[in-house]
């Protein structure tokens, strides 16, 4: 699935993000993230999940008032698209690179998402881009499978006290697996489950991860028929007993590289008249 948001809708996010944010606070990158990242929207849209970092003045860091480490807002979105919540997560740049240090998939996503809505310079998410592809795999693989085994653990285990077996809960299982699967294949991350799933998966198991995306658009909240958990079940196991990945060690090349690149993408001293996102 390609970008689904309007021209006219990724404005209006830069104007929430502006609001929400500080004065200090300067908005350096900002995505798309949740179901519209994924690939299975619900059929109205849904909330909207924005996710992103900001910079504040480095000196800041030197006062005993730190800086907060990050920003979550959620409320109704008062603009045109009235039927949806803004979710929105801004961590500060600190907090954002240790994140990316430890190759939180999540963060990664979004750098490597297409559905960007703010970016204040191309050169610095290139270069970000960049560094991370250098280290690859690394543990994303293990993070992938981790969060794969936590779902399939809590939501569709029969012997779980909260088993949930719904079109949902099966595609977040599968979006770990394959995401796992892909990376260490590709050396490559891509968020969206059916562009995985095309690389990845024979035609038939293509098609249930299709099946799966069309019940959860019809129902998120429905459980599956027993036939498509029964099919969506034999996929799951199948992956799980062929992705056995385990924790690296500590990256120290990593921390170099992103401390520099932290460096050189902290807040300008001179900001722009308009914060517009773009050059």
């Amino acid at each position: 699935m390609k970008p689904d948001l309007t021209e006219e809708k990724k404005k209006e996010i830069r104007e929430f993000i502006e609001k929400e944010l500080a004065e200090d606070e300067e908005p350096i990158f900002y995505a798309v993230s949740g179901s519209h990242l994924y690939g299975f929207p619900s059929e109205n849209g849904g909330d909207i999940d924005i996710r992103g970092f900001h910079a504040v003045d480095p000196d800041e860091h030197l006062k005993l008032d730190s800086p907060r480490e990050q920003l979550e807002v959620e409320k109704n979105w008062d603009s045109s698209f009235e039927q949806e919540k803004m979710d929105l997560v801004s961590y500060e740049l600190k907090k954002f690179g240790y994140l990316v240090f430890k190759t939180n998939f999540n963060v990664l996503e979004w750098i490597f998402g297409e559905n960007i809505v703010w970016n204040r310079r191309e050169e610095e998410l290139e270069e970000l881009r960049d560094i991370i592809r250098s280290h690859l795999p690394a543990d994303v693989p293990y993070h992938y499978r981790g969060m794969a085994k936590q779902n399939y653990g809590k939501f569709l285990d029969p012997e779980s006290g909260s088993y949930n077996p719904t079109a949902k809960k099966h595609l977040y299982v599968l979006r770990g697996l394959l995401g796992a699967k892909y990376i260490q294949e590709k050396r490559e991350l891509e968020p969206e489950i059916t562009e995985m799933a095309k690389e990845l998966l024979e035609e038939e198991e293509k098609k249930i991860v299709q099946d799966l995306i069309a019940g959860k658009r019809g129902n998120e909240t429905e459980k599956a028929s027993e036939e498509l958990i029964k099919r969506a079940d034999q996929l799951i196991n199948r992956l799980f007993s062929e992705i056995e990945v385990e924790s690296d060690k500590k990256d120290e090349k990593l921390t170099e590289e992103i401390d520099e690149w932290m460096l050189k993408t902290k807040k300008k001293k001179t900001k722009p008249v308009t914060k517009s996102g773009y050059n």
